[in-house]
Parts: C-alpha cells; sequence; structure tokens
C-alpha cells in the first residue's frame, strides 16, 4: 500500500472519529440532543415534539408547548405531538386543556390505551376519581397487560374507599410484575386498611424482601405489631 493510501485512510479514521466524538457530546442529554435537531432539521415535526418533550421533563413548560404547537404545525396528524401536548399541560396544571390535548391524540387513534390513563391521571389531579376510574377502565379495556392503567385505577379504588377492588388490582399487578415492590407495599396498606394485619405484614415483608431499603415498610410492621401486642394477639 502506498504511503499517499495510508495518509488517507488515516484521515478518514480521524474524521469518523470526530464526527462519533462530537455526536456522544451532542447525544450527552436528550436537550442538547434534540436542541441539536432542531437547529439542523427545522422544518421537521419529530424533532420539534422531542425536544417539547425534553423541555417538558427539565421544567421548561412554556417552551415546551411552543415547541410542541411546532410540531403539531408542520405535521397535524401526529398523534404523539398532542400526547406531548397534554403531558405539557398537565404539568403546568391546565387540566382541562390536557384532557382536550389527550382527546385530539383519540381522534387521530381511538384504540390509544395510555392516553385513557393520561385523562384519568388529569381527572384525579381535579379530583374527579368517578371519572379517572372510567377512563383507566377504557385503558384496560383496551390493553389488559397495562401496568399503569391498573397501578392508577386500583390508587383510585383505595381513594373512593374500595379496598377490596384494590386488592384485585394489586394482586393482577403482582403476576404481571412480581418483582415489583411497590405492589407488594400497596397491598399491605389495602390489607392494613381492612384489618387485615396479618395478611398486611405478609405483602409488607414480600415488598422488603426485593427493596431492603424499604424503611416505611418496616415502619408499618412495627406499628402492626405494637398494636398486635396491645390487643393480646400476634402478628
Amino acid at each position: 500500500m502506498r504511503q499517499t493510501e495510508i495518509f488517507l485512510i488515516m484521515a478518514i479514521v480521524v474524521l469518523y472519529s470526530f464526527i462519533a466524538y462530537q455526536r456522544n457530546f451532542i447525544w450527552k442529554d436528550d436537550y442538547s440532543l434534540w436542541g441539536d435537531c432542531v437547529e439542523k432539521s427545522s422544518e421537521k415535526a419529530r424533532p420539534h415534539n422531542n425536544f417539547g418533550v425534553a423541555c417538558n421533563d427539565g421544567g421548561m413548560i412554556d417552551k415546551a408547548i411552543k415547541e410542541i404547537n411546532k410540531a403539531i404545525d408542520l405535521k397535524p396528524s401526529f398523534v404523539n405531538a398532542y400526547v406531548s401536548l397534554g403531558n405539557a399541560y398537565l404539568n403546568k396544571g391546565l387540566f382541562d386543556i390536557a384532557i382536550r390535548e389527550y382527546r385530539n391524540a383519540l381522534r387521530l387513534k381511538t384504540d390509544y390505551a395510555e392516553v385513557y390513563v393520561n385523562i384519568g391521571n388529569a381527572n384525579i389531579k381535579k379530583g374527579l376519581i368517578d371519572r379517572a376510574i372510567e377512563s383507566y377502565s377504557k385503558a384496560l379495556t383496551l390493553k389488559p397487560d397495562s401496568i399503569r392503567a391498573r397501578l392508577n385505577i386500583a390508587s383510585a379504588y383505595g381513594l373512593k374507599g374500595f379496598t377490596e377492588k384494590a386488592l384485585i388490582e394489586y394482586k393482577a399487578l403482582a403476576e404481571l410484575q412480581p418483582d415489583n415492590p411497590n405492589i407488594y407495599y400497596n397491598m399491605g396498606i389495602a390489607y392494613e386498611k381492612k384489618g387485615l394485619f396479618k395478611e398486611a405484614v405478609i405483602e409488607y415483608n414480600k415488598a422488603i424482601m426485593l427493596n431492603p431499603h424499604d424503611f416505611q415498610a418496616r415502619i408499618n410492621i412495627e406499628r402492626i405489631r405494637k398494636w398486635s401486642r396491645k390487643q393480646g394477639t400476634v402478628n
């Protein structure tokens, strides 16, 4: 191989190494990545949406709304942009506007289960628990294995005082995610509310086995044991 060819290959390697270095620098976080993409592809919807999501995650909600609206202007059929916009308004505390944007997404994709979960979350924040349960139920009809929907409907049942229904959902969740300590902790709370303290301790212990740093579960067990000693029972 001639010396000029060797130098050319070395130059190409150095060039690609420099490009890779620049790309890694740009990709250091979503904000810088998608901000860079917006600058380079300002007429594409996806970079504006994803940059908006990064802004929303970083607490720059007004900037997020501006970017996501730009994405929708560029591509009115962009379903996830309406979801992103709803999420931004939800973070801003404008729950009715958030629901409006989620419904705009559903007009484009009627079977989008996770959007129904988001609507349920907005209704929870509005204090409309029954409406939230309706939305979570719709999500589960569309996607029975949705962890978010099942976890949230269980929490909503708990808020309504429907402890038995909450337990049914937590048990279903435990089958879907047997290694999730939060599920067993919440199940312990539900059993405790029903006065089933022995069952509550069992679930709290499961949570601790999966997460030894769950100090609240330990506190709850100790509280139950103190109460049991006063009552002359053993749990």
